[in-house]
C-alpha cells in the first residue's frame, strides 16, 4: 500500500542545524524540502512538531518533506488494524508525513509532536496517548499495511509526546514505489496496569500474553515469521507483525482462546490498482481482554460478528483473499495493556501451546435458579445467568496457584446459589481433587478458591 498525500493542513518548515558547525540540515524552499546530510539533523514543523535524525542515518544528503495530511485511506487503514486489535481510539484528526526520497534511514529517528490543546480536553483521566506508526510488510507471499503502535506510553496531561521511530517504519509501499515516507499518528490505548498487578509472566524470549490453541489442527508450519529484517538485495528493513502458517484453501481455521468475534469484515485497498491487506478477516476479542486476528480467509466462511466462540472452534476456513499470491493464514495476536505489559502485537507462536492444556468449568449444580460470576485472580472472566449461559470454560492460565473467586447475583434460587468447579488436564485443588461443589449464602456473597496450575511440560 502507498499512502498518497492530499495536504490539507499546510506547514512552513524550518531547520535546526546539527551541532557540527554547518554541517547537518541545510534550508531550502519549503516546496524543494530540506537537505539532511550524512552528519544528521533536525526538520522542524512549526506548531506541530519535529524530527531529529542522528549522524550516519543517510549516507549521502537527503531531501526530507513533511506535510500534516488527513486521508481517508490512513483513517481506513488506522480503524481496520489498530482500531480492531489493539483497541486504539480517540484519534488526533491529522498525521504527519515525512519522505526522505530514495534511501531508507539506516538508524532510528527521533520525532516530538505537539498535542493541540482541544485534542488535550477531550481526553479521560483513563486515557493513555500513544503513537502509530504506519507499516507495510511486502513479500513475494503477501503484502499487508497495518499501523503499530510504539513502545513509549504518556499520561493524558502530556502536551507532547516524543518517540523513537525505526528505519523500517520509512516505507516505499507495496512494490517499492522509490520514496521511503513515515507516517505517524497520534492517538489513545488501554491504560497499562502496575507492574504488582500482573499475573506472573514468562521469560523475554518467550511468550508475552496468554497460552494459546493452534489456530490450525495437526503440525503448524511457519512460512513467514514474526520478525523484523532486511531485504538481502535491496538492503531495505521491513516488518511483518503477524505470523504466516501453510494452509491449503478450505482449511478450518481455529479460535485461539475464548472470546467474541468483534469484527467479521472484508479490507479493500485499491488505491494504485493493486489489492493488499488482510482480505476477509476476523478479530477475536478474548476473555481475558487480549486480541487476535486471522486474515486471509475464504469468502462466505466467517463466523459472524458477535459469535461467541472457546479455543479450538472453527471460525472461518483460510484461503488467498487480499494482499497474497497463495493460500495461507496470516495470524496477529496483541496482549491487552489492562492485563499485560506488552499491549501491542507479539509473536503468536511463541504462546501457542506455551502453557498446560488444562482448563476449569465452572457451572451451576443442577440449581436453575443459580446465577453467579466467575473471576480469576480478581479479573472478571465470565458469568451464569438465569436463563442464559450456564458454565464457563477458563483456560490459557499462567503457572501457579491462581485464585478463582465465585460471586453470588441476584436469581430465583432461594438464599443461596449452587455451583461445581471442574479441573481438566492435569490442574488440580491444593488438597490433589479435580472437582469441588459448594454454595454461597447471598449474605456472603462470594467464595474464593485457589487452584493449581503446574508449569508447562518440558
Amino acid at each position: 500500500m502507498k499512502l498518497v498525500s492530499r495536504v490539507v493542513l499546510s506547514a512552513v518548515l524550518t531547520v535546526v542545524c546539527s551541532s557540527t558547525g554547518g554541517a547537518g540540515s541545510v534550508a531550502s524552499p519549503a516546496d524543494d524540502g530540506v537537505v539532511v546530510t550524512a552528519a544528521g539533523g533536525t526538520v522542524t514543523v512549526p506548531d506541530v512538531g519535529s524530527i531529529a535524525f542522528p549522524p550516519q542515518a543517510f549516507a549521502d544528503a537527503a531531501t526530507v518533506r513533511a506535510s500534516v495530511t488527513h486521508e481517508p485511506e490512513v483513517d481506513d487503514l488506522f480503524n481496520a488494524t489498530a482500531a480492531t486489535l489493539l483497541s486504539a481510539d480517540h484519534r488526533v484528526p491529522y498525521e504527519l508525513r515525512v519522505d526522505v526520497g530514495s534511501a531508507q534511514p539506516a538508524a532510528a529517528a527521533t520525532v516530538s509532536l505537539k498535542l493541540p490543546a482541544p485534542y488535550r480536553a477531550t481526553l479521560r483521566s483513563t486515557s493513555q496517548i500513544r503513537v502509530f506508526a504506519a507499516n507495510v510488510w511486502d513479500d513475494p507471499d503477501s503484502a499487508v499495511a497495518t499501523f503499530e503502535m510504539l513502545p513509549e506510553r504518556f499520561p493524558f496531561t502530556s502536551e507532547s509526546v516524543t518517540v523513537s521511530v525505526p528505519p523500517h517504519f520509512f516505507t516505499d509501499g507495496v512494490g517499492g514505489g522509490g520514496t521511503f515516507t513515515l507516517t505517524l499518528l497520534v492517538a489513545t490505548a488501554p491504560t497499562v496496569p502496575d507492574e504488582a498487578t500482573l499475573p506472573p509472566t514468562e521469560s523475554a524470549d518467550t511468550c508475552s500474553g496468554a497460552t494459546l490453541r493452534p489456530p490450525l489442527d495437526g503440525e503448524l508450519t511457519v512460512t513467514s515469521p514474526f520478525s523484523t529484517r532486511t531485504h538481502p538485495v535491496l538492503k531495505k528493513v521491513h516488518q511483518h507483525s503477524g505470523t504466516d502458517y501453510q494452509a491449503a484453501e478450505g482449511t478450518n481455521v481455529k479460535a485461539m482462546a475464548d472470546g467474541v468475534v468483534e469484527y467479521s469484515r472484508y479490507e479493500v485497498k485499491e488505491s494504485n490498482g493493486t489489492v493488499v491487506g488482510y482480505g476477509h478477516y476476523i478479530v477475536l476479542r478474548h476473555k481475558d481482554g487480549s486480541g487476535s486476528l486471522y486474515a486471509h480467509l475464504q469468502e462466505g466462511s466467517l463466523a459472524a460478528k458477535g459469535t461467541a466462540v472457546h479455543a479450538g472452534d472453527t471460525i472461518a476456513k483460510s484461503g488467498k483473499s487480499g494482499g497474497v499470491t497463495g493460500p495461507h493464514l496470516h495470524v496477529e495476536y496483541s496482549p491487552n495493556g489492562t492485563v499485560f505489559t506488552k499491549d501491542s502485537r507479539v509473536d503468536p507462536a511463541a504462546c501457542i501451546g506455551a502453557g498446560p492444556t488444562g482448563s476449569i468449568t465452572v457451572q451451576d449444580d443442577n440449581s436453575p435458579g443459580s446465577a453467579f460470576t466467575v473471576a480469576v485472580d480478581r479479573r472478571h472472566v465470565c458469568e451464569v445467568t438465569v436463563g442464559g449461559q450456564r458454565s464457563c470454560v477458563i483456560g490459557g492460565l499462567h503457572p501457579g496457584i491462581r485464585q478463582i473467586t465465585i460471586t453470588a447475583m441476584p436469581g430465583t434460587g432461594g438464599d443461596h446459589t449452587r455451583y461445581k468447579i471442574i479441573l481438566n488436564d492435569g490442574l488440580k485443588f491444593p488438597n490433589g481433587a479435580t472437582e469441588q461443589t459448594d454454595y454461597i449464602y447471598w449474605l456472603t456473597r462470594s467464595n474464593t478458591v485457589n487452584v493449581n496450575v503446574p508449569e508447562p511440560a518440558k
